[in-house]
């Protein structure tokens, strides 16, 4: 069996030449699709901080609110118990009064 002629060689070099530029083609386009994939990702990851931002927020704000709903709550208590004290004392005043 005889080698391969000089043009045989020369087009099997092209042959493979046209397909290693085919992958390298291909691998290009993935290249760009990935890049704006990355940039879709750090768009979302920026956004998902923000939203983290802000429920990190929200239980210091619903502590704070539980917070003067306890201490408003206390306030009408205090004000019905005080009412009620005031009550038996005159009540108790009327009854022990000596006519």
């Amino acid at each position: 069996m005889a080698g391969k002629t000089n043009t045989e060689s020369i087009r099997d070099l092209e042959r493979a030449l046209a397909i290693l530029e085919a992958r390298l083609d291909q691998t290009r386009e993935d290249i760009e699709r990935l890049r704006s994939d990355q940039s879709k990702a750090t768009d979302n990851v920026s956004s998902i901080d923000r939203r983290l931002a802000v429920l990190e927020s929200q239980p210091g704000d619903l502590t704070k609110r539980h917070e003067e709903w306890d201490r408003r709550r206390w306030g009408v208590w205090l004000t019905v118990i005080g009412s009620v004290i005031g009550f038996i004392i005159s009540l108790a005043l009327l009854l022990f009064k000596k006519p």
